[in-house]
């Protein structure tokens, strides 16, 4: 009996639909902890569609059965990052509280999980590598939204959330910056930064002269990672050309 119900439990695991469904019985709860009934609403309906997107995706790649451990816990994430979409529609009070930056600092920790789980497990997977960028991408502008509406920095930390979709905006314009770019521990380092950065900008108390510095120098790191894969993509586009 006790090995069916294992062996049950992995085919559960393993499938993308089972795994999403099981983070949602976790962020309905957890959702009555944010003040008032409307941030609640929003990170339930954001989780929805996230979710709804998430499956989508995971069609299309092909990832949807075997889901794998790393990606499940990319999908915890996106409940922790549904929460904070949540926090954020009434930022000014729940950035008082010590919520937003323990999602937010648990959401950082697992980035490093679910990366380290997939070369482990050898289930690495152009579906997991976006699934963790664009996961990041989000976590990244939900923070600094969040930052600026309760004024606790200026609105230019915005631009940090920001670069990513501007970058996949210009990729429709211009093809060559479409292109996927190679795996940077540069990268890698300087988006983990970035979050810890907007972590500790969240802490009840970091008052706002010191998150706009903290703001500051991770969206100069950022900006400057952002540019080298920007020049990256020339040189190559202008590569391919001359070849």
């Amino acid at each position: 009996m006790a090995s069916g119900w294992l062996e049950h439990s992995f085919r559960l695991g393993n499938d993308g639909r089972a795994v999403t469904v099981g983070v949602g019985f976790f962020v309905f709860p957890a959702s009555f902890m944010l003040p008032g009934p409307a941030p609640a609403a929003i990170a339930v309906t954001a989780f929805a569609i996230l979710s709804a997107l998430l499956l989508l995706g995971a069609t299309r790649f092909g990832a949807l059965r075997p889901f794998g451990a790393a990606n499940a816990v990319t999908t915890v994430r996106v409940g922790l990052l549904a929460l904070l979409i949540g926090s954020a529609a009434d930022a000014a009070v729940t950035l008082t509280t010590w919520w937003p930056a323990a999602l937010a600092g648990v959401a950082l920790a697992l980035d490093g999980l679910d990366g380290a789980l997939a070369r482990r497990l050898g289930t690495e997977s152009r579906f997991g590598a976006l699934f963790d960028q664009e996961t990041d991408a989000l976590l990244i502008l939900v923070l600094t939204v969040a930052l600026a509406l309760a004024g606790k920095t200026g609105l230019w930390i915005v631009a940090a959330g920001l670069m990513r979709y501007l970058l996949l905006a210009s990729g429709w314009i211009w093809p060559v910056l479409a292109e996927p770019l190679p795996k940077s521990r540069l990268r890698s380092g300087v988006c983990a930064v970035m979050v810890g950065a907007l972590v500790l900008c969240l802490l009840p108390p970091v008052a706002p002269a010191t998150a706009n510095v903290f703001g500051a120098i991770a969206l100069t790191a950022l900006t400057l990672s952002f540019g080298k894969d920007l020049i990256w993509l020339l040189k190559s586009a202008r590569g391919r050309k001359h070849a």
